[in-house]
């Protein structure tokens, strides 16, 4: 049998001050969107990091009530850097190893940042399957074709978190691949269609699901220590 890692221990006071990102694109290209919640300050905040996207960081919609701005990769992975370091001892967050090995490739001419960056993303899948195991053992998370049961889709359903219904496995790319389209045609966001800019906004509210969703879902992992009355929470996976 293969042995279990083990995880660093995870306390609510850090679950509280963390930072949780996520990336958005398609696939076998470099992420075109990343999004970053930051725990405990309530702070939502997206970067367009696609060069042929930037002009989507311009656009308004009602339905988009925080900061979406433009930069590269460097610049959006520093910006987020010194972020954390003004906070110390914040802990950085994703749904999967993925986030950690796309950085690892953005910053490949950035020796510097990306040192900082080396193996500062913790995926939170391994929490969340320990925290599963002692909270709902019975529950048996249910699979869909091209997917493993390991969902966030599936964790925030156990914790009761709602999501927004525009959510569907396999949009993403649609959507991003006909955005970008669009505004390589037409040359601005106000030239595009109700649909095209459709399908932007619901991009961007899925991102922001994302990491509302993985902050809620370690909220609840890190809350298992007292929901047990344990000094610690066994985190091998």
């Amino acid at each position: 049998m293969t042995k279990r890692a083990e995880l660093r221990p995870l306390k609510p006071s850090q679950a509280k001050r963390a930072v949780f990102i996520d990336f958005e694109g398609t696939r076998d290209d470099e992420p075109s969107l990343l999004g970053v919640y930051i725990a405990g300050r309530d702070k939502f905040y997206q970067t367009v990091m696609e060069p042929a996207l930037y002009k989507t960081a311009l656009y308004k919609s009602p339905k988009i009530t925080w900061q979406v701005n433009a930069a590269t990769p460097a610049e959006a992975l520093d910006k987020l850097r010194r972020l954390i370091e003004s906070r110390k001892r914040m802990r950085v967050f994703s749904w999967s190893k993925l986030e950690q090995r796309m950085i690892n490739k953005l910053l490949k001419d950035s020796p510097e940042l990306r040192e900082f960056w080396k193996d500062r993303v913790e995926d939170a899948i391994p929490y969340a399957k320990a925290w599963k195991r002692l909270a709902h053992p019975d529950v048996k998370l249910s699979r869909k074709k091209g997917r493993g049961p390991n969902t966030l889709e599936n964790f925030e359903k156990l914790i009761g978190f709602k999501r927004h219904t525009i959510h569907g496995w396999g949009l993403t790319g649609k959507r991003v691949r006909g955005v970008r389209a669009a505004l390589a045609k037409r040359g601005s966001m106000k030239k595009l269609t109700r649909t095209q800019k459709g399908y932007w906004t619901n991009l961007l509210i899925h991102n922001r699901d994302d990491c509302r969703g993985m902050t809620a879902v370690m909220a609840a992992v890190a809350g298992v220590r007292k929901m047990q009355g344990r000094k610690s929470l066994d985190f091998r996976c």
